[in-house]
């Protein structure tokens, strides 16, 4: 999140999502006048936002566990909502938890025909599988995943995929 001060007026801006816990954020250099400011401060120029930076600042928002997911839901019930939830779920360890949110991104892509993320939904429920140790769902999501890849004659998962699997098995010692 930034903001601008000029001569006459001042901007404030929120196009990314993105996080600064380690301070280092690369910006070209028209922007260094920009100030970068905490997510509380934000708050304050809500009224001011996009439909789109709204809903950025709420995703962020609930990735810092700063308001129940179930408000970015209720705000903007889409793809973007879904993933965030799942994923901030997911690196949070509550596994079982993001399960139906990966479901339900999938689905939402799955209706609008969005095969990158349909495919990164069944390789993100394949790796939840993998972390609550359940193999065979495990391996039957990345299965599918790969089934995804092969309508779109790109191998670019497919990598990522059998490493999954294979550290999965190594962990479990199988």
């Amino acid at each position: 999140t930034f903001t601008k001060i000029r001569k006459d007026y001042q901007t404030v801006g929120i196009g990314y999502l993105a996080s600064t816990d380690d301070d280092h954020v690369a910006i070209s250099f028209e922007h260094t006048d920009y100030k970068w400011c905490p997510i509380d401060e934000l708050k304050d120029y809500e009224p001011f936002f996009t439909h789109e930076q709204k809903k950025k600042y709420y995703q962020i928002l609930v990735h810092h566990n700063k308001i129940d997911y179930h408000e970015l839901l209720y705000l903007f019930p889409d793809i973007d909502s879904y993933s965030i939830i799942a994923n901030t779920l997911y690196l949070q360890g509550k596994y079982a938890k993001a399960i139906p949110f990966f479901i339900a991104y999938y689905d939402a892509a799955s209706k609008s025909c969005d095969l990158d993320n349909m495919i990164y939904a069944k390789m993100s429920l394949g790796s939840v599988y993998a972390c609550l140790f359940d193999m065979n769902t495990c391996i039957e999501e990345y299965n599918q995943a790969i089934k995804l890849i092969d309508c779109t004659h790109s191998s670019n998962y497919k990598d990522i995929i059998y490493y999954n699997i294979g550290a999965t098995y190594t962990e479990l010692k199988q």
